[in-house]
């Protein structure tokens, strides 16, 4: 919550968010061992030291610890190093990056299992706004099953199938797909299909 200062300008409080990690050490049969660290430290991506701990022993093997980093932290690659009771040195890396929020979400629905004997199957492309509101725009659908042969000059071409669809004022479209193109009977293609789908908002021309 924000307040005012004595002097009447304006302070807000930090926000942070949890980390959590856990340290480990395993011996040559890949056993947790109960290992005492004399130090581990984190450091930011400008090598900062932001938090240390010291004579931390692991419970059953495992040290569980936790740190806050503040909502404004540095965007990079943050630094663990963990020192062993050896005197030897592990280091471990993760990075913060900036979410941004995704302006709008997808759906999409096939048929989990197809027979043989299927003359066809449908697919279903909802896409919606954050907030709800449907999308207006064009799904690009494709639906493949890719070769598992490999000759002297490569793989077999996928066998596809492509769409472009109208989407409708509900933010959806569904398309009927017939499998005579998949050549269902055929040897040397997966059993499976893939289904790639990529929707593009009118107006703004962005997809996703």
């Amino acid at each position: 919550m924000g307040g005012e200062s004595p002097s009447g300008q304006e302070t807000r409080e930090a926000q942070y968010f949890a980390m959590m990690i856990r340290v480990m050490s395993l011996d040559d049969y890949l056993k947790p061992v109960e290992e005492m660290y004399p130090v581990i430290t984190l450091k930011d991506p400008q090598g900062n030291q932001i938090q240390r701990w010291v004579n931390e022993k692991a419970v059953k093997g495992v040290l569980p610890l936790s740190f806050q980093l503040i909502l404004e932290s540095i965007l990079g690659w943050y630094e663990i190093t963990v020192e062993m009771g050896s005197g030897n040195k592990e280091y471990h890396y993760f990075s913060v990056e900036e979410y941004v929020l995704p302006k709008f979400q997808m759906t999409v629905d096939a048929p989990g299992n197809i027979l043989i004997v299927d003359s066809e199957f449908k697919v279903n492309v909802c896409a919606s706004y954050t907030y709800g509101k449907p999308v207006e725009g064009k799904v690009h659908l494709s639906v493949c099953r890719a070769s598992t042969f490999y000759g002297t000059c490569g793989p077999l071409n996928s066998l596809c199938k492509n769409f472009t669809l109208q989407m409708g004022k509900d933010g959806c479209v569904s398309q009927l797909i017939n499998t005579d193109a998949f050549e269902l009977n055929r040897e040397g293609y997966q059993s499976y299909f893939k289904v790639y789908v990529l929707v593009t908002e009118s107006g703004t021309g962005n997809a996703s």
